[in-house]
């Protein structure tokens, strides 16, 4: 009897759809390392290309009281002042590797995307599963909440006849097996009530999220 509902109720299956989409972290960890390996692919390709690269340099000595030598052919190394810039090329010649690696990176990013295309299709259907779970938990409260003050009558009636011996002992005993079996698959209703709320928390990605109204009462995870 202590045992009661979650008083929540999922809006439509749409809406938990939506928001397994901007919540459920695999979708936003399949994308972004679907666009990690995609740049890891073009960095390898990079490989064929060679390295350009721009260098500079500045050399100055001064001593004074001293003369300067006045030489094209000597670096006087206390009198100085020498400037200059370079231009390089670098091209490591790795015959085809570049692409093999490249071949690698992609085939990862693949198997996200192949693991992406899934989640797209079977996240939706989860969150149904879980959505049509709640909606019979809540379709059998209701039955065993309409059903349960008849037979509560049945059990006072058997009782009271079978006291004044209007009545036969075996319908008191039927009436109590009907009550305590519709009580407790009442029980067992509000059991998978709120136990499909808190999986459809979990499916949607709010499971851990204080400000979440599917399943009330829970506290950040540190």
């Amino acid at each position: 009897e202590a045992l009661e509902p979650v008083s929540v109720e999922p809006t439509s299956v749409e809406k938990m759809i939506t928001l397994a989409r901007d919540n459920r972290p695999e979708f936003k960890a399949l994308t972004e390392g679907i666009r990690a390996y995609t740049k890891l692919s073009d960095a390898e390709l990079a490989g064929y290309y060679p390295n350009f690269f721009l260098g500079g340099y500045v050399s100055a000595a001064y001593t004074p009281d001293r003369d300067w030598l006045q030489s094209r052919y000597v670096l006087d190394p206390f009198g100085h002042f020498v400037a200059g810039a370079g231009v390089g090329l670098q091209w490591d010649l790795d015959w085809d590797g570049p692409s093999h690696r490249a071949d690698e990176v992609n085939a990862d990013a693949l198997r996200l995307k192949g693991l992406l295309k899934w989640a797209e299709q079977g996240i939706p259907a989860e969150v149904n599963r879980v959505f049509q779970d709640v909606k019979r938990a809540r379709a059998d409260i209701d039955a065993f909440n309409e059903q349960l003050p008849a037979a509560r009558e049945w059990l006072l009636r058997a009782n009271t006849d079978f006291s004044t011996g209007l009545g036969p002992s075996y319908e008191v005993t039927d009436a109590v097996t009907s009550f305590v079996l519709l009580n407790s698959g009442r029980i067992e209703a509000i059991y998978r009530l709120n136990r499909s709320l808190a999986e459809l928390a979990k499916v949607t990605g709010t499971l851990v999220d204080a400000n979440s109204t599917l399943y009330p009462g829970k506290t950040l995870i540190p």
